[in-house]
């Protein structure tokens, strides 16, 4: 069976599509409240647009820096550098959670702060040292 490029790249982003609705619902009670919320990613064009368009990561959140058109990748010094500027924000006002180590590590080395995400849980703890949202 033969399909078009078009047919495969829209069955690997759909088969692509998981959202972990409980922390995407913490993620706009803490928007609710006034803190500004971003997701910075790894990803190729056609994925960051599915992400941002499909999934609604772009109105969910403040805004998306994808990897492809920052052109740069984390754990570059570069995507965090550009980050930091398009923010327009003082490393130290910029708080970020990832799951690579690092990811963690190079943020840190740009003077952001960090947390290491492992879970919806340990994010709730971890959260009550930034901030005074609530559930």
């Amino acid at each position: 069976m033969t399909v078009s490029a078009e047919a495969f790249i829209r069955q690997w982003l759909e088969h692509e599509h998981a959202i972990d609705t409980a922390l995407l619902a913490r993620i706009q009670r803490i928007r609710g409240a006034g803190v500004k919320c971003y997701l910075g990613t790894n990803q190729e064009t056609n994925r960051a647009l599915y992400m941002k368009r499909e999934m609604g990561l772009e109105a969910a959140l403040d805004g998306v820096f994808v990897s492809s058109e920052l052109k740069a990748r984390k754990p570059q010094p570069e995507f965090y550098a550009r980050v930091q500027a398009a923010l327009e924000l003082p490393a130290s006002g910029i708080l970020l959670w990832d799951d690579s180590p690092a990811n963690i590590a190079a943020a840190l080395g740009a003077g952001w702060q960090v947390q290491l995400y492992t879970s919806l849980e340990q994010f709730e703890l971890q959260l009550l040292r930034y901030t005074r949202a609530t559930a």
